[in-house]
């Protein structure tokens, strides 16, 4: 009779565990599988990709994010994902897939998995996710949404012909694989091997442990850990008020009211006269800016490196090999 305690115990112990495993699919976010019409060693397969502009405080800017054309595979309308590589898994906005799911309640592939030990926090995902863009295929089994995220838009907005804004495309689709981004034309790439056309000298990079592209930069005789992200389309470099002034202590000359995730802030801007070598290429004459919240603070890396760095080059990133090189 002593035993019958502990022998409760463990049943129901196991009955919880059972419960939660039952109900719990296993699943992984940020696996990719890429196809390309155009294979062979000579060519790529491009896809567009298309600036947005916009107004940050009372500065206009041209270039202030990368949006890919995307088709969804079961429907008839126009996509934009952004490109994001700053964000490590490709995501779907909950707000705008409600509308289009209502409208095609066939299309409603959502599942919601619980975790294991906090089976209470529950993650949404839309299973068996077909983009097309370009001459490119990419499917996965899980993409993650992002509840209560993105535009709610109307019914009559499905009836026009202007392109949905519905997610972000992140590092995760490129891994073991190689993204070329010629920004002069406004393409991108992804492929298994270069064209032999393509020559260029690389520099080994490491990836963070969430897959996302960590350049060395070498200034003053100091180096230092730099993101790509060209999600930062309108910096060339930016970093945490905390580390700024370790690597310029130059005057403050600039502001930019930026938003994000809908909160905007004010970023301080100082030059970086100094010459420095980011990856094998050398930049001079550069500006970078401090983020002031303390949220955007981290250890991980020392600064992020945008797009304005590279407008007027094409940039391969071997995620494979860890290798990235700049074209002129």
């Amino acid at each position: 009779m002593r035993k019958f305690p502990k022998l409760l115990a463990i049943n129901i112990a196991w009955l919880i565990v059972y419960s939660c495993t039952s109900c719990q699919v296993k699943t992984k976010f940020g696996e990719w599988s890429i196809e390309n019409k155009t294979v062979n060693k000579f060519h790529l397969s491009w896809a567009k990709f298309a600036w947005t502009n916009d107004s940050l405080g009372k500065r206009y800017f041209e270039k202030t994010a990368m949006f890919i054309p995307v088709k969804i595979e079961g429907l008839p309308y126009n996509f934009q994902f952004q490109f994001d590589l700053g964000a490590n898994v490709t995501t779907l906005q909950g707000n705008t897939l409600k509308t289009i799911i209502n409208k095609h309640p066939e299309f409603n592939r959502t599942k919601t998995y619980r975790g294991l030990i906090r089976f209470w926090k529950s993650t949404t995902a839309f299973k068996d996710l077909c983009l097309s863009f370009g001459g490119t295929t990419a499917k996965t089994k899980h993409c993650a949404i992002m509840k209560e995220y993105g535009e709610s838009i109307s019914v009559s907005r499905l009836k026009d012909s202007t392109p949905i804004k519905i997610g972000s495309i992140g590092a995760d689709m490129f891994q073991n694989k190689i993204l070329v981004i010629d920004y002069p034309n406004e393409r991108f790439a992804i492929c298994d091997t270069l064209p032999v056309g393509i020559k260029v000298s690389f520099t080994t990079f490491e990836l963070d442990a969430l897959g996302r592209v960590i350049l060395p930069m070498q200034l003053g005789g100091k180096s230092y850990k730099v993101m790509f992200d060209n999600g930062a389309s309108i910096f060339q470099l930016i970093t945490t008020d905390d580390k700024i002034s370790s690597i310029s202590t130059a005057p403050d000359t600039d502001s930019i009211a930026v938003s994000s995730w809908g909160v905007t802030h004010n970023v301080i801007g100082r030059p970086l006269k100094q010459q420095f070598y980011l990856g094998s290429q050398s930049f001079t004459d550069a500006m970078i800016y401090a983020d002031f919240r303390k949220e955007a603070r981290t250890k991980d890396y020392d600064a992020i490196a945008g797009n304005a760095l590279f407008w007027d080059k094409m940039i391969i990133i071997d995620f494979k090999n860890k290798a990235f090189g700049v074209q002129q």
